[in-house]
């Protein structure tokens, strides 16, 4: 015997509430703090000073807590452990040792951005990987690592040069002219039979082209 259904369709204007979904609210918050961090961190690489052990600690407790003050480093030991199986995979430096790793990490760091000898990506790279090997936290170190090689990379002036180059790009290509046919006609046969090859392939080795001409 067929049953009835009945179905309540409910209308939430897009200007009047919010819609979410239960059971997601740690996920939105975490998202939210997460953008809470990244604004300080956009905010700090804009200060004319030095790194300083406080900072890290501050866009940790805005990332994990949402709260702008310094989170304490762990007091006591942590490991990491497969999903899977549980088995111990990493065990982080004691606790005792944590706040000098993270004194002596950030010293490289000032000293690095200071001295240009290495790549802003090569620092952030770096600074991410110790991050995660000392551990200083429970939880968030994972966070708090992206948070710093974004500051850093802010700092350095990486992001600003990316957007620069492809500001130019985007006028080089808005100034140059896209009719071709005059350049395409100054070809000979087998040039202009060789682009063919080119347009499927980013990297051309010399037998392969000459195996595509029938020479």
């Amino acid at each position: 015997m067929p049953c009835a259904v009945e179905f309540t369709i409910l209308y939430y204007p897009f200007n009047d509430a919010l819609l979410t979904v239960s059971g997601r609210e740690r996920d939105e918050r975490e998202v939210q703090n997460y953008y809470k961090a990244a604004d300080e961190a956009e905010s700090l690489a804009t200060l004319k000073r030095k790194l300083t052990e406080k900072d890290i600690q501050i866009l940790h407790g805005l990332a994990f807590e949402g709260k702008k003050r310094p989170a304490p480093y762990r007091d006591g030991q942590n490991v990491i452990r497969n999903s899977s199986n549980g088995a111990v995979t990493y065990l982080p430096p004691e606790a005792q040792a944590v706040a000098a790793l993270i004194a002596e990490l950030v010293s490289w760091i000032n000293d690095e951005i200071a001295s240009h000898d290495l790549p802003a990506p090569v620092i952030a790279a770096l600074t991410h990987y110790q991050f995660a090997t000392i551990h200083p936290y429970y939880d968030g170190n994972g966070r708090t690592a992206r948070l710093l090689t974004t500051l850093i990379l802010h700092r350095c002036g990486y992001y600003a040069a990316l957007a620069n180059v492809a500001a130019r790009a985007e006028a080089s290509s808005r100034n140059s002219p896209r009719d071709k046919s005059a350049l395409l006609r100054e070809l000979r046969p087998l040039q202009r039979q060789a682009l063919g090859l080119f347009a499927q392939h980013l990297v051309v080795t010399s037998n392969e082209l000459a195996t595509y001409l029938g020479l």
